[in-house]
């Protein structure tokens, strides 16, 4: 579904200039009438079709949805009741497959409000499905609180975010090089080395 956005209001603010500029070409020759009309509609084509590009379609099967038009990430529902033990996880089917364009990657994360209140998370967030994967999206839920939760078919219980990604290559190289690389102020520094303060 395709919502009305800043371009398309530009568009018609530009698309109206150009009327308008059209018709005081008219009075004055038709080589200007012309000119103009060309440029309006070269600038039209070039907003239609950045508006295009700025869309993403993620084609899929099952239920995907949004609260809300401009929600970063798609609402993933499981497909059965069930229930997690205190201290337990389960792999939950949602019945969606998607088929992401290359490039993209979709991202399971877990949802604020089971987090904050259940304390239900996803065990392995974020979640990453490649743009090549093709079977259903399941969810790895684990319960950290200190009672059994239950849910029914159709609720929310994890949200898909898909990111754009940059093209990486992996780039080997030798021990010698690598050394220069790690003139940095941190090097090896990790797991908690910048202290909590």
């Amino acid at each position: 579904m395709e919502y009305l956005t800043i371009g398309h209001i530009v568009s018609v603010i530009i698309i109206i200039i150009g009327v308008v500029s059209i018709i005081i070409g008219i009075r004055r020759n038709k080589r200007e009438f012309r000119d103009v009309y060309d440029e309006i509609t070269a600038m039209s084509n070039h907003i239609n079709t950045s508006i295009k590009e700025s869309h993403v379609y993620l084609r899929h099967t099952g239920e995907l949805t949004q609260a809300h038009k401009d929600d970063a990430g798609f609402d993933l529902h499981c497909t059965k009741d069930f229930s997690i033990s205190r201290g337990y996880q389960k792999v939950i089917p949602t019945g969606v497959r998607i088929a992401l364009p290359e490039g993209y990657e979709g991202q399971v994360r877990p949802r604020s409000g089971l987090a904050a209140k259940h304390k239900i998370s996803v065990t392995n967030t974020p979640g990453t499905i490649d743009a090549g994967y093709r079977g259903e999206i399941k969810v790895i839920m684990i319960n950290h609180s200190n009672k059994t939760i239950n849910f029914k078919k159709g609720d929310r219980i994890a949200q898909l975010v898909i990111n754009e990604l940059p093209t990486v290559r992996a780039l080997k190289v030798t021990d010698e090089t690598f050394k220069e690389l790690m003139n940095t102020s941190r090097s090896e520094g990790g797991f908690g080395s910048t202290g909590t303060k």
